[in-house]
């Protein structure tokens, strides 16, 4: 009998013994196919009796979304407050609880929305301040990623992909027209390229980070074809906690 895969905001009770849970991340571009991924691995290890939660950014799609593309000054700093206490609460608590979260992005990428809007002028530098200082504050608080999966599919794959969530109805219009929509994916893409050159130069370096898996899965491969090697990271890093 396959146990029932816990619930991200059930608050649970913390079972003695039961250590801190493992920390999954897929960090990248949208539409990049890291939803699917995370589905994936959740599937996979709740029917290996592994209590994982999966936590797409849909969970955390604030219902004004719409309006940092369309009115970014008034709503992109509390919006990207937003997202970052989400994620913070969700972490926390299900890692105490020795689940394994398995998360669309993690709290590294989230600075990198941040200063992108603050470099196109609609986020201030006293918000930046704010933000930095907070999430400072709240990072501490939360654990580097024992698995951290890269992949940033070319800025033309991510608005196919994108066009044909939305003409599904997949995913909501979230951008106010089509010239938006390919300056924020073509400009996230760069930025992408550049956050996990720094991963990887961070590794290298830091000895604490170098603990970490950095595992690099072709986006344009067929979905699932990364699982195996998503896998056999956590599992290695299961194994090596004795569990």
């Amino acid at each position: 009998m396959v146990t029932p895969a816990p619930d991200a905001y059930d608050l649970g009770t913390p079972v003695a013994g039961t250590g801190r849970g493992l920390y999954v991340a897929v960090s990248g571009n949208t539409s990049g196919g890291k939803s699917t991924l995370v589905e994936q691995l959740r599937r996979e290890l709740v029917a290996d009796g592994v209590p994982a939660i999966g936590v797409s950014e849909r969970a955390f799609h604030h219902r004004f979304l719409p309006l940092m593309f369309s009115n970014s000054r008034d709503f992109a700093f509390p919006i990207q407050l937003s997202f970052m206490l989400e994620r913070h609460m969700v972490l926390l608590r299900n890692l105490a609880l020795g689940r394994t979260v398995v998360m669309e992005r993690s709290h590294l990428d989230d600075f990198l929305f941040v200063r992108e809007h603050a470099e196109s002028g609609n986020i201030a530098a006293d918000q930046v301040a704010a933000y930095r200082g907070l999430a400072h504050v709240l990072h501490a608080r939360i654990p580097d990623p024992d698995v951290l999966v890269l992949m940033n599919p070319p800025a033309e794959v991510s608005l196919k992909r994108l066009a044909a969530a939305e003409e599904a109805g997949e995913r909501p219009r979230e951008f106010p027209d089509e010239a938006v929509k390919r300056g924020w994916v073509e400009r996230w893409h760069a930025m992408y390229e550049d956050l996990h050159a720094h991963f990887r130069e961070r590794r290298a370096s830091d000895p604490q980070f170098a603990e970490v898996s950095l595992l690099h899965v072709d986006p344009e491969a067929p979905a699932g074809s990364a699982v195996p090697q998503v896998l056999a990271a956590i599992r290695a890093k299961q194994a090596l906690r004795g569990r």
